[in-house]
């Protein structure tokens, strides 16, 4: 890999170097696909094996490196160039990584890729129609994507929620008496004035953080409440915010909900434990396509 190249143009050189021991009809797809597009992934993807995929051609031999997990299929994969190398269409590489991610990661993806504008409801659609491995997990995704998210954790907070029964709306414009405009809020409890929102690093700095005080004065002018929540919330201390949305709602919720975030949560790339979940599953589909 040349020296001095970081993040994608790194990605790339090194996809570039191992194309050329790959047969002429393979192309890199799921997590790796993913990374090139720039889809929303959490940093554990970097450390996942590189993934491609074949036509079944006469002649054509799967090269066997443990760097590289190379699945075959009936036809020539589909794909696009990037800077020469073939990439497999951000729809088709999603539906590569439903069969190996869990839920929680595929819908972050998806709504990275449908803000992004990289495919439309109706690609993915058509790729999840496919008798394939994921299409299912891949369908089932869909229904929870929404291309309103402005980030990766912002829609980890609406999964929550909806993982938890509770319904919300992102991105609600919200205006004072005289219809100016006050603030816009990362979700919506549906039915009530409870504003909740993901609070990354930059929350913490003085000026952000003096901006973020003023705003929350406004809301609270129009009886709104903010609740703001860090990452390590949404991952380890989730019944804080199942607490605030049956103070909001005024019912219980029950733990039905909280348990089945937990099982989302433990097998989801974004703690140590999910990755290992992932590369089991990797591994025992490397397995069976041999």
């Amino acid at each position: 890999m040349p020296s001095g190249l970081t993040g994608r143009d790194a990605l790339l050189a090194e996809l570039e170097a191992w194309h050329q021991l790959l047969p002429p009809s393979a192309t890199y797809t799921g997590v790796t696909a993913a990374r090139v597009h720039g889809l929303w992934l959490p940093p554990a993807a970097e450390r996942l094996p590189l993934f491609a995929a074949m036509g079944e051609v006469p002649g054509e031999y799967k090269p066997l490196r443990s760097r590289l997990v190379i699945s075959r299929h009936p036809a020539t994969p589909r794909r696009v160039l990037v800077d020469g190398v073939p990439i497999a269409p951000p729809a088709d590489a999603m539906l590569a990584c439903a069969r190996h991610l869990s839920a929680l990661d595929l819908v972050v993806m998806l709504d990275s890729a449908l803000r992004l504008g990289l495919c439309t409801e109706r690609d993915v659609h058509a790729a999840a129609s496919r008798r394939r491995k994921g299409a299912p997990a891949l369908r089932d995704a869909l229904a929870w994507a929404d291309a309103r998210s402005e980030s990766a954790w912002e829609s980890v907070l609406r999964v929550l929620h909806h993982t938890l029964g509770v319904a919300v709306t992102p991105q609600v414009e919200i205006h004072d008496d005289a219809g100016d405009f006050v603030a816009r809020g990362d979700l919506l409890v549906d039915g009530t004035r409870s504003v909740h929102e993901y609070d990354g690093a930059h929350h913490r700095e003085a000026r952000q953080h003096r901006s973020d005080l003023e705003r929350e004065r406004r809301l609270g002018n129009l009886g709104y409440q903010r609740r703001g929540y860090t990452s390590s919330v949404l991952l380890t201390k989730a019944a804080t915010v199942q607490r605030d949305c049956e103070a909001a709602l005024g019912r219980p919720l029950g733990a039905a909900g909280l348990a089945a975030w937990h099982r989302l949560v433990a097998t989801s790339l974004l703690t140590p434990a999910g990755e290992q979940h992932v590369l089991e599953r990797v591994r025992r589909a490397a397995d069976d396509d041999r």
